[in-house]
């Protein structure tokens, strides 16, 4: 089941990577057959370059669902409009965020949701049928879909403490696209039994361990509400 999450995450990172020229995996703890989960979908496509859902990717991604048509548009809360301000915007399966003010809502369906910045791009993804192991998952999407990254290197695949006690890992890797070397992290984790997540950042490998950079993944991790 978890897999099948990552399938979904898999089909959103392909469709990064050709967005962004870079891309990424999705959540962790996906439904499908073969028991891959969403964060399979989002690599997927991100590698590819075709956006299914919400991508990994800098550019705008085919997903079913457009900034100017949804309402995750425009946040929810705000911290201000001054430079480094946040506001909270929907992600998929009711789940809730903070990016940074003006970033656009590039792509977004029932289950990824795709925002793109001047820094990078993040993708979030969610299914309703989770599986038991993250870590398990992007391993066996790694060892699915790596090869449709150009220059594919694994930084990290490992489980991680997050929140209260969720099943989750990050995979982060990098890979070349255009002559750019990009930087990719993918968390999937699982907070109950009906509900499974990916946060799915891409950025230029050349800016990942500039403090902005950090700034947003600490953001990203720490601001994330799951529905209910």
């Amino acid at each position: 089941m978890l897999l099948v999450l990552l399938l979904v995450v898999a089909i959103g990172v392909v469709a990064a990577v050709a967005a962004n020229g870079g891309g990424g995996k999705g959540s962790a703890g996906g439904s499908s057959a073969d028991g891959s989960t969403v964060a399979s979908v989002s690599a997927s496509t991100s590698a590819s370059g075709t956006s299914k859902g919400a991508g990994a990717g800098t550019g705008a991604a085919s997903g079913t669902g457009s900034a100017a048509a949804s309402p995750a548009a425009s946040a929810a809360a705000s911290t201000g409009s001054a430079a480094g301000a946040f506001s909270r915007v929907s992600g998929p399966g009711g789940s809730t965020v903070e990016i940074p003010v003006g970033w656009t809502l590039v792509s977004g369906s029932g289950s990824s949701w795709k925002y793109h910045g001047p820094a990078g791009t993040l993708q979030l993804d969610a299914t309703s049928t989770p599986g038991s192991s993250a870590v398990g998952a992007w391993r066996t999407e790694e060892a699915a879909i790596s090869g449709s990254f150009p220059g594919y290197q694994r930084v990290a695949l490992h489980t991680v403490a997050y929140r209260n006690g969720w099943d989750a890992a990050d995979w982060e890797w990098t890979y070349s696209q255009a002559g750019t070397t990009l930087h990719a992290l993918n968390r999937g984790f699982v907070t109950d039994a009906h509900h499974g997540y990916a946060i799915y950042w891409t950025a230029a490998d050349a800016t990942w361990k500039d403090a902005r950079n950090q700034q947003l993944l600490n953001r990203f991790f720490s601001s994330f509400r799951p529905a209910g």
